[in-house]
């Protein structure tokens, strides 16, 4: 059987951190071929993210250890047909190297599947029922060309070893403290609450480049004075092209390497000039009934 399936589902939920500060991991699965002679080998090219950086990897997964049987699924709605089906945990060994660069990742990952008219499929069956979902749990490090090791962990849904950084309930929520580490665009999604919302998240994983980033994030300025000064381009002394006040929203593109961000007075118009990021209120910082204006609009109300 081809297990494939079972490491590239649900991708643009996959969460992870490196380092003791947490900071943000993306990671993402672009291709995986099983050996032909070998059914527990796997080759599999993708890419990471941390901060600015997107590097490519190719590397090898194999199964390491015998499957195990996992109670029958219990918490799912009896008229679903797979109710009961038994599932499976398997561990995994992933060996990869970023693509001219010198940092490699190496870990385990559990896994949980079940076999359904002879095909392997991820187990999602909790995914709607259990506060604690999760799979595809990896512990490893991450080694830099200074050969300095990092903790590198990843999961769907839910981040092993995370306990310090995951303070949410229903579902994954970083702490206050660790937001700045990468978690910003994350928790305006989920306080949000949109598929809009959640949309320019997912989309901003790996578009970094200023020529190709178009996600427009709601915003209101933050100045004690009441209003700030759009500017014409991208520095403190140029030309002063608009006036925007308190709580009046706008949108901005977040840019890396620098301060100034393009910004729009609606989603759908051109931009009017740029705006430092010390003046930006993100979603998380609306007064509520801000927030609940731009949901609706998110939605498609009025």
């Amino acid at each position: 059987m081809d297990y494939s399936s079972v490491w590239t589902c649900y991708q643009n939920d996959v969460l992870g951190y490196v380092g003791e500060n947490y900071q943000r991991f993306y990671f993402f699965i672009d291709s995986i071929k099983a050996n032909s002679k070998d059914t527990l080998q796997y080759k599999v090219w993708g890419r990471y993210r941390i901060k600015d950086a997107i590097n490519y990897y190719v590397g090898s997964i194999r199964i390491a250890e015998g499957f195990a049987k996992l109670p029958e699924k219990y918490s799912i709605v009896e008229d679903n047909p797979l109710s009961g089906i038994q599932v499976y945990s398997m561990v995994s060994e992933w060996n990869l190297n970023a693509i001219g660069v010198k940092e490699s990742i190496k870990g385990k990952m559990t896994s949980t599947f079940y076999i359904h008219q002879g095909k392997v499929f991820f187990d999602d069956l909790d995914i709607e029922c259990s506060d604690s979902y999760r799979n595809n749990q990896f512990i490893g490090t991450l080694q830099s060309a200074s050969g300095k090791e990092k903790k590198c962990r990843w999961g769907t849904f839910r981040i092993p070893d995370s306990e310090e950084l995951d303070i949410g309930a229903a579902d994954f929520f970083p702490d206050d403290k660790y937001i700045k580490n990468g978690w910003q665009s994350y928790c305006n999604a989920y306080l949000e609450g949109t598929q809009k919302g959640w949309e320019i998240e997912n989309q901003s994983h790996w578009t970094l480049r200023p020529d190709t980033l178009q996600l427009k994030t709601p915003a209101i300025i933050n100045d004690p004075d009441g209003y700030v000064n759009i500017r014409e381009k991208s520095n403190v002394k140029s030309k002063v092209v608009r006036q925007i006040k308190e709580n009046e929203l706008f949108y901005f593109t977040p840019l890396f390497k620098t301060e100034w961000y393009p910004v729009y007075l609606d989603e759908n118009e051109p931009c009017i000039g740029y705006i430092h990021q010390s003046r930006i209120k993100t979603f998380e910082d609306f007064p509520k009934w801000l927030q609940e204006k731009v949901r609706k609009k998110r939605d498609g109300g009025y």
